[in-house]
């Protein structure tokens, strides 16, 4: 759990995330990519970008462990050929 101060810097953080990093308008579309390590940094992103209008944020979570075993066990072809999927759902 984070104290008062740790709080304030985070919130501060995810404020200049979306609103310089990213430019959030209303009525965007966000979509996060993050490590489940970062919960709470996610957590403020997507609040921070409702606030600034977004319509709709959607977290992609990943998980360290599980990115090592795809490494680990995935041919060089298999792990840099996109997905059809994934480059549906970014372009869209």
């Amino acid at each position: 759990m984070l104290g008062m101060a740790d709080d304030d810097r985070l919130e501060r953080f995810a404020d200049l995330a979306v609103r310089v990093g990213v430019n959030v308008q209303p009525g965007s579309f966000v979509l996060l990519r993050t490590d489940v390590a970062h919960l709470e940094i996610a957590r403020a992103v997507v609040e921070r970008a409702y606030t600034a209008g977004a319509c709709w944020a959607e977290v992609d979570w990943s998980d360290g462990p599980i990115r090592r075993s795809q490494l680990t066990h995935a041919s060089i072809e298999r792990l840099t050929r996109t997905r059809p999927w994934v480059m549906e759902r970014t372009n869209a």
